[in-house]
């Protein structure tokens, strides 16, 4: 009997040493702006009705018709969440996750022809983590990246730290000051008054130096949060 008990404590204890070698995967797929959708196989999450998600308030959606030259998960770039100019200028979303270190892939496509070139450029921050390109610069193109419209661009921040339990994105919009010589629309030159105040070759345009010219509004199409190997 005591050789029997002690087999089962044995097997009970290999069993627990090999369990917590095991890595915890924790994989979950999210359809940012859009309702809940099945691509390739997969179930992405909706974050309209996720109530486990912090959105910053005030942000829209949108949804494109035309199709998206993706080889995977076409049906999520299609869907949009931005933050409108009005709102501010940072988009920003929490997904609370259990404390551990995360592949975070973020998912764009542009979809609006007038955002192209450099109409709509931003920040993108997972956790303390920036998005660089190979020069050093900090604001993403999503147009140039993909290769033009209605084209996917992703991008995987590696080994993302979550020790507080969230995995925090933020999308900032590039901001500026005006140029002189620069003809500004009337709507954005409020506050200006005096000589920074001077009438332009353009009737409806004014000249303010002081005027901060910000992108077009930062937005997001999906992402996938997976534990790190």
């Amino acid at each position: 009997m005591a050789r029997f008990q002690t087999g089962i404590l044995a097997i009970a204890l290999t069993f627990a040493s090999v369990s917590s070698r095991v890595p915890y995967d924790q994989t979950r797929y999210f359809n940012f702006g859009g309702g809940q959708v099945v691509s390739d196989d997969i179930i992405w999450k909706s974050d309209l009705r996720h109530n486990s998600l912090t959105v910053t308030s005030n942000t829209k959606t949108y949804r494109t018709r035309v199709g998206i030259f993706a080889r995977k998960y076409a049906r999520v770039y299609k869907d949009h969440r931005y933050i409108p100019r009005w709102a501010g200028n940072t988009l920003k979303i929490k997904i609370p996750v259990r404390p551990d270190v995360y592949d975070v892939t973020l998912m764009w496509a542009e979809t609006v022809k007038k955002m192209r070139w450099h109409k709509r450029l931003f920040a993108v921050n997972v956790n303390g983590k920036k998005w660089r390109n190979r020069f050093g610069g900090i604001y993403l193109n999503v147009y140039a990246y993909a290769g033009g419209l209605n084209r996917p661009y992703a991008y995987t921040f590696r080994r993302v730290p979550a020790l507080d339990g969230y995995i925090t994105i933020t999308l900032t919009r590039a901001c500026r000051r005006a140029r002189y010589g620069k003809c500004i629309c009337i709507k954005a030159c409020r506050g200006c008054r005096g000589p920074q105040f001077r009438a332009s070759v353009k009737p409806w345009c004014y000249y303010c130096p002081k005027t901060v010219i910000c992108s077009q509004n930062p937005f997001i199409s999906g992402a996938i949060v997976k534990t790190s190997a």
